[in-house]
């Protein structure tokens, strides 16, 4: 299992709370265990070996990107990856490094 860490914020409206359960279910979806203690960060033990596969299952949930955002970071290899409108991005490349 690799290991994830993923922070995501899903803007409120009258859809958020169906995006937010259906985006928790796919960052949960075959996970081994899963730390989830506060409200938007999860630390998740899945089955994908691979960032690219572990955000596409993630892309299978209805996150809407024009109102949501995620950041996904792979501790395994130092890779991260984003989705969604981030407004700073220089700190978070700055955090992150192998940021795609």
């Amino acid at each position: 299992m690799a290991v994830y860490a993923v922070s995501f914020k899903i803007e409120g409206d009258a859809a958020s709370g169906e995006r937010r359960d259906d985006f928790v279910k796919q960052v949960k979806e075959g996970g081994e265990y899963c730390w989830d203690e506060t409200a938007a960060f999860v630390i998740v033990a899945a089955p994908e070996a691979t960032i690219e596969a572990f955000c596409k299952r993630l892309d299978k949930s209805s996150f809407d990107e024009t109102k949501d955002r995620y950041f996904v970071y792979h501790p395994e290899s130092g890779r991260a990856r984003i989705r969604g409108r981030f407004k700073d991005m220089r700190s978070l490349s700055l955090l992150m490094p192998g940021l795609e």
